[in-house]
Protein backbone atom coordinates (compact mmCIF):
# COMPACT_ATOMS: atom_id res chain seq x y z
CA UNK A 1 0.00 0.00 0.00
CA UNK A 2 1.47 3.35 -1.03
CA UNK A 3 1.57 6.13 1.54
CA UNK A 4 1.66 9.88 1.23
CA UNK A 5 5.10 11.38 1.71
CA UNK A 6 6.03 14.49 3.66
CA UNK A 7 9.42 16.08 4.21
CA UNK A 8 10.49 17.19 7.69
CA UNK A 9 13.62 18.63 9.27
CA UNK A 10 14.91 18.36 12.85
CA UNK A 11 13.78 21.40 14.84
CA UNK A 12 15.94 23.34 17.28
CA UNK A 13 13.50 26.17 17.99
CA UNK A 14 11.07 25.28 20.80
CA UNK A 15 8.70 26.94 23.24
CA UNK A 16 7.21 30.33 22.49
CA UNK A 17 9.91 31.00 19.91
CA UNK A 18 8.14 28.68 17.44
CA UNK A 19 6.18 31.78 16.39
CA UNK A 20 9.27 32.61 14.34
CA UNK A 21 8.84 29.35 12.40
CA UNK A 22 5.19 30.03 11.67
CA UNK A 23 6.03 33.45 10.28
CA UNK A 24 8.46 31.67 7.95
CA UNK A 25 5.75 29.32 6.68
CA UNK A 26 6.93 26.39 8.78
CA UNK A 27 4.85 24.23 11.07
CA UNK A 28 6.32 22.90 14.34
CA UNK A 29 5.68 19.22 15.00
CA UNK A 30 6.76 16.35 17.24
CA UNK A 31 7.23 12.64 16.58
CA UNK A 32 6.72 10.12 19.37
CA UNK A 33 5.71 6.49 19.76
CA UNK A 34 6.21 3.29 21.72
CA UNK A 35 9.93 2.84 22.40
CA UNK A 36 10.55 5.92 20.24
CA UNK A 37 12.43 8.92 21.58
CA UNK A 38 10.38 12.06 21.03
CA UNK A 39 11.80 14.32 18.34
CA UNK A 40 10.99 17.93 17.48
CA UNK A 41 10.68 18.58 13.74
CA UNK A 42 9.43 21.27 11.38
CA UNK A 43 7.45 20.86 8.15
CA UNK A 44 6.34 23.15 5.37
CA UNK A 45 2.92 24.52 6.36
CA UNK A 46 1.70 24.85 2.74
CA UNK A 47 2.72 21.28 1.84
CA UNK A 48 0.95 19.96 4.93
CA UNK A 49 -2.23 21.88 4.05
CA UNK A 50 -2.22 20.40 0.53
CA UNK A 51 -1.62 16.90 1.86
CA UNK A 52 -4.45 17.19 4.39
CA UNK A 53 -6.99 17.14 1.56
CA UNK A 54 -6.02 13.52 0.86
CA UNK A 55 -5.84 12.32 4.46
CA UNK A 56 -8.31 10.36 6.54
CA UNK A 57 -8.12 9.49 10.22
CA UNK A 58 -6.41 6.21 9.34
CA UNK A 59 -3.90 7.49 6.77
CA UNK A 60 -0.27 6.47 7.16
CA UNK A 61 2.36 9.02 6.16
CA UNK A 62 5.98 8.39 5.21
CA UNK A 63 7.59 11.26 7.10
CA UNK A 64 11.12 11.77 5.80
CA UNK A 65 13.40 13.23 8.44
CA UNK A 66 17.00 13.87 7.41
CA UNK A 67 16.61 11.37 4.58
CA UNK A 68 15.09 8.60 6.70
CA UNK A 69 11.43 7.66 6.17
CA UNK A 70 9.39 7.06 9.31
CA UNK A 71 5.87 5.61 9.12
CA UNK A 72 3.60 7.87 11.16
CA UNK A 73 -0.03 8.74 11.72
CA UNK A 74 -1.40 12.09 12.81
CA UNK A 75 -2.33 11.82 16.47
CA UNK A 76 -3.38 15.41 17.09
CA UNK A 77 -3.57 18.65 15.14
CA UNK A 78 -3.59 21.82 17.21
CA UNK A 79 -5.19 24.80 15.48
CA UNK A 80 -5.07 28.54 15.86
CA UNK A 81 -8.20 29.67 17.67
CA UNK A 82 -8.74 32.72 15.45
CA UNK A 83 -7.91 31.31 11.99
CA UNK A 84 -8.52 27.58 12.39
CA UNK A 85 -5.21 26.88 10.67
CA UNK A 86 -2.89 24.15 12.04
CA UNK A 87 -0.18 25.50 14.35
CA UNK A 88 1.29 22.25 15.74
CA UNK A 89 1.19 18.59 14.72
CA UNK A 90 1.75 15.47 16.80
CA UNK A 91 2.89 12.48 14.73
CA UNK A 92 2.71 8.97 16.19
CA UNK A 93 5.37 6.63 14.78
CA UNK A 94 4.09 3.13 14.14
CA UNK A 95 5.74 -0.27 13.80
CA UNK A 96 4.68 -1.87 10.50
CA UNK A 97 5.06 -5.32 12.10
CA UNK A 98 2.77 -4.61 15.06
CA UNK A 99 -1.01 -4.44 14.96
CA UNK A 100 -2.70 -1.17 15.79
CA UNK A 101 -6.25 0.01 16.39
CA UNK A 102 -7.51 2.97 14.37
CA UNK A 103 -10.76 4.67 13.43
CA UNK A 104 -11.64 4.21 9.76
CA UNK A 105 -14.22 6.36 7.89
CA UNK A 106 -17.33 4.61 6.53
CA UNK A 107 -18.28 5.97 3.11
CA UNK A 108 -21.73 5.33 1.63
CA UNK A 109 -21.61 4.49 -2.08
CA UNK A 110 -24.20 3.68 -4.73
CA UNK A 111 -27.85 4.69 -4.93
CA UNK A 112 -31.02 3.28 -3.42
CA UNK A 113 -34.02 3.19 -5.79
CA UNK A 114 -36.26 3.79 -2.79
CA UNK A 115 -34.93 7.33 -2.49
CA UNK A 116 -35.63 8.06 -6.14
CA UNK A 117 -39.10 6.54 -6.17
CA UNK A 118 -40.41 7.74 -2.83
CA UNK A 119 -39.96 11.31 -1.61
CA UNK A 120 -41.01 10.22 1.88
CA UNK A 121 -37.93 8.03 2.37
CA UNK A 122 -34.62 9.22 3.79
CA UNK A 123 -31.25 7.48 4.11
CA UNK A 124 -29.74 7.78 7.58
CA UNK A 125 -26.06 7.07 8.20
CA UNK A 126 -25.79 6.04 11.83
CA UNK A 127 -22.06 5.27 11.92
CA UNK A 128 -19.51 7.54 10.27
CA UNK A 129 -16.42 5.69 11.45
CA UNK A 130 -15.55 2.29 12.85
CA UNK A 131 -12.58 1.07 14.90
CA UNK A 132 -10.51 -1.75 13.44
CA UNK A 133 -7.40 -3.63 14.56
CA UNK A 134 -4.88 -4.83 12.00
CA UNK A 135 -1.33 -4.54 10.76
CA UNK A 136 -0.56 -1.03 9.48
CA UNK A 137 -0.08 -2.32 5.93
CA UNK A 138 -3.64 -3.68 5.95
CA UNK A 139 -5.24 -0.52 7.32
CA UNK A 140 -7.74 0.93 4.82
CA UNK A 141 -8.10 4.69 4.44
CA UNK A 142 -11.89 4.14 4.28
CA UNK A 143 -14.48 1.37 4.03
CA UNK A 144 -17.11 1.66 1.31
CA UNK A 145 -20.69 0.75 2.22
CA UNK A 146 -23.01 0.06 -0.71
CA UNK A 147 -26.63 1.17 -0.19
CA UNK A 148 -27.95 -0.17 -3.51
CA UNK A 149 -29.78 -3.12 -1.97
CA UNK A 150 -31.80 -0.95 0.45
CA UNK A 151 -35.31 -0.94 -1.01
CA UNK A 152 -37.84 -0.45 1.80
CA UNK A 153 -38.29 1.62 4.93
CA UNK A 154 -36.66 -0.34 7.75
CA UNK A 155 -33.97 -1.90 5.56
CA UNK A 156 -30.56 -1.43 7.12
CA UNK A 157 -26.88 -2.24 6.76
CA UNK A 158 -25.24 -3.66 9.86
CA UNK A 159 -21.62 -4.09 10.87
CA UNK A 160 -21.89 -7.75 9.93
CA UNK A 161 -22.66 -6.68 6.34
CA UNK A 162 -19.45 -4.71 5.85
CA UNK A 163 -17.38 -6.01 2.96
CA UNK A 164 -13.92 -6.33 4.51
CA UNK A 165 -11.30 -9.05 4.74
CA UNK A 166 -11.91 -10.25 8.29
CA UNK A 167 -8.83 -12.45 8.16
CA UNK A 168 -6.84 -9.19 8.21
CA UNK A 169 -9.22 -6.74 9.88
CA UNK A 170 -10.75 -7.19 13.31
CA UNK A 171 -13.86 -5.03 13.57
CA UNK A 172 -14.20 -3.43 17.01
CA UNK A 173 -17.99 -3.13 17.02
CA UNK A 174 -21.03 -5.33 17.58
CA UNK A 175 -22.08 -7.27 14.49
CA UNK A 176 -25.69 -6.06 14.81
CA UNK A 177 -24.83 -2.36 15.12
CA UNK A 178 -26.56 -0.34 12.38
CA UNK A 179 -24.33 1.49 9.90
CA UNK A 180 -27.07 3.00 7.74
CA UNK A 181 -30.72 2.44 6.92
CA UNK A 182 -33.89 3.73 5.31
CA UNK A 183 -36.47 5.60 7.34
CA UNK A 184 -39.62 7.56 6.55
CA UNK A 185 -39.09 11.31 6.54
CA UNK A 186 -41.94 11.77 9.03
CA UNK A 187 -40.49 9.21 11.42
CA UNK A 188 -37.04 10.80 11.10
CA UNK A 189 -38.44 14.26 11.81
CA UNK A 190 -40.26 12.95 14.89
CA UNK A 191 -37.09 11.28 16.16
CA UNK A 192 -35.11 14.48 15.67
CA UNK A 193 -37.74 16.50 17.56
CA UNK A 194 -37.72 13.97 20.39
CA UNK A 195 -33.93 14.06 20.53
CA UNK A 196 -33.91 17.87 20.62
CA UNK A 197 -36.48 17.85 23.43
CA UNK A 198 -34.41 15.36 25.45
CA UNK A 199 -31.29 17.48 24.98
CA UNK A 200 -33.12 20.63 26.07
CA UNK A 201 -34.53 18.85 29.12
CA UNK A 202 -31.11 17.48 30.06
CA UNK A 203 -29.63 20.95 29.70
CA UNK A 204 -32.29 22.45 31.95
CA UNK A 205 -31.71 19.79 34.61
CA UNK A 206 -27.99 20.48 34.48
CA UNK A 207 -28.38 24.22 35.15
CA UNK A 208 -27.40 25.47 38.59
CA UNK A 209 -28.40 28.65 40.32
CA UNK A 210 -25.78 31.43 40.55
CA UNK A 211 -23.77 31.50 43.78
CA UNK A 212 -25.81 33.07 46.54
CA UNK A 213 -29.11 32.33 44.83
CA UNK A 214 -31.35 29.27 44.87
Amino acid sequence: MSHLTLEARPRTITGKKVKILRRQGLLPANIYGHNVESQAVEIDAHEFTLMQRHLSASSIIDLKVAGTARAVMIHRTQRDFATGKPNHIEFFQINMLEKLTASVPLVLVGHSDALRKNAGVVLIQEMNTIDVTCLPGDLPTSIEVSVEHLTNVGDAIHVSDLNVDRSKLEIRANADDRVAGLSSSQMHAAEEEAGAAESAEAGAEGETAPEGEE
